[in-house]
């Protein structure tokens, strides 16, 4: 209570701490959905305003929130921001403590991270002339984590954990990828329903991200959008290909999109989410051969990887709006707002309350006589009319409709 009355006079200063207590509270009642996405506005929040000790708070959080679903690489993505953050407000001993996590020196141990840093580097194989699929080696050292701008990366995973909403998410990625992949042009394709299909695409200048929804085998029917071999190696792969000169030499230099529109760097990445291939991003720069060298490709690989996780929160947060909106069909807003409660999911057993109303009985007389004279078709339009007549002045005087049965309200 004393944390709201503060935000409300300093949202800048305090909000943020408000949503990170009310993420601990809706936690204890088991309300992890709304408890995470409390945390993740929280964390965006501190961000923007600048307080680097609330953001490391909220980034460890979330870390143990992933942990304990066993969702590690997540985990580990939030504790490297939480490590970065308290290192920045100048909490050196804190940060140090970190280095003793388990997720931490469990990376360690696989030789993915070295002192404070993670330190990841990427080696490739070739495919053929002009091609690379790429691969993550420890052995390697073709470009170290700490060599790449740390800030600029933490500021864009930050971005991409922080967005709940998928169409915003899906929008914010490709920004964000384009810019720190050094692509002009780049294509998102999700697996749905078990086909794969082109849900965005974007290009450096266009004003806005064109949300799509076309599957994989129709994506050039329209407009070239992207060579459709590559993406479907990738997704049932795993593996990344990267193209250095993709018109002139490597194994996708005689596929019909490439002939066609003669593209020169690709590149294209898994989106794989607890083992599983979830989608993949497709970049293409056409001004530049060899476009994508090992440093961006590394910087690719860690944000694709926040980006399966956010993708992943915010396809179950869909869901679970579009359970709400479901369930909502059948119980009232007006149910809802009576028993103050925010959706149907907030309704425990028990809840309810006192209120003086009238209630309105409806049917129609002889309605079983009537319809058997009509088709189906007949009584569908004749039921929907008859309700449609009965909602109107019912809605219009401050009533509402708490159930239907057969012709009856």
């Amino acid at each position: 209570k004393q944390r709201r009355g503060w935000s409300e006079h300093g949202p800048q200063k305090f909000l943020q701490k408000q949503l990170l207590m009310e993420a601990e509270l809706e936690r204890t009642v088991g309300k992890d959905a709304l408890a995470l996405q409390k945390d993740q506005e929280a964390l965006k929040l501190a961000g923007q305003n600048d307080f680097p000790c609330d953001e490391a708070l909220c980034a460890e959080r979330l870390s143990d929130y992933f942990a304990a679903k066993g969702l590690l690489r997540a985990a580990e993505s939030y504790l490297w921001e939480a490590h970065y953050c308290y290192q920045s407000w100048g909490a050196e001993a804190k940060a140090a403590s970190l280095d003793d996590h388990p997720q931490l020196r469990l990376r360690r141990q696989e030789g993915g991270s070295q002192g404070s840093s993670p330190n990841r580097s990427t080696s490739s194989s070739r495919t053929g002339s002009g091609s690379r699929s790429a691969s993550l080696s420890s052995s390697d050292s073709d470009t170290s984590f700490s060599d790449l701008d740390l800030d600029s990366i933490m500021k864009s995973t930050r971005a991409i954990s922080g967005e709940i909403i998928l169409d915003n998410l899906i929008q914010k990625m490709l920004y964000i990828v384009l810019e720190n992949a050094g692509a002009q042009r780049g294509v998102l394709v999700l697996s749905k329903a078990d086909q794969l299909s082109v849900e965005a695409v974007y290009s450096v200048g266009d004003r806005d991200v064109v949300m799509e929804s076309i599957p994989l085998a129709r994506a050039n029917d329209t407009k070239p959008l992207l060579c459709v071999e590559i993406a479907n190696f990738v997704f049932n792969t795993g593996r990344a290909v990267v193209l250095d000169d993709a018109a002139r030499s490597g194994n996708y230099a005689q596929a019909a999109y490439v002939q066609k529109q003669r593209p020169k760097s690709i590149i294209c990445w898994p989106l794989t989410h607890l083992g599983t291939t979830t989608g993949v991003v497709y970049l293409e720069n056409n001004s530049t051969s060899h476009a994508f060298p090992a440093e961006r490709v590394e910087v690719l690989e860690i944000l694709c990887s926040q980006m399966a996780v956010s993708m992943e929160n915010a396809l179950q947060f869909k869901h679970n709006l579009d359970l709400m909106k479901s369930f909502e069909r059948f119980v009232p807003a007006e149910f809802l707002n009576l028993l103050s409660k925010d959706s149907v999911l907030d309704i425990q057993l028990g809840d309810g309350i006192e209120r003086e109303m009238t209630v309105l009985f409806s049917d129609i007389r002889s309605f079983t006589t009537l319809v058997e004279a009509l088709t189906a078709k007949e009584a569908i339009q004749f039921i929907n009319e008859y309700l449609k007549a009965m909602e109107s002045p019912i809605m219009s005087s401050g009533g509402f409709i708490c159930q239907y049965v057969g012709d009856a309200i």
